[in-house]
């Protein structure tokens, strides 16, 4: 029995990379 895994891409917009960046810089107090 074989089962097959679809693969979700999420497309990334500018929007959340700067919302990540910025929850990186709360975590190590620094720039990215």
């Amino acid at each position: 029995m074989r089962r097959r895994r679809r693969k979700r891409r999420r497309r990334k917009t500018k929007n959340s990379r700067i919302q990540k960046n910025r929850n990186v810089e709360r975590r190590n107090g620094t720039a990215g």
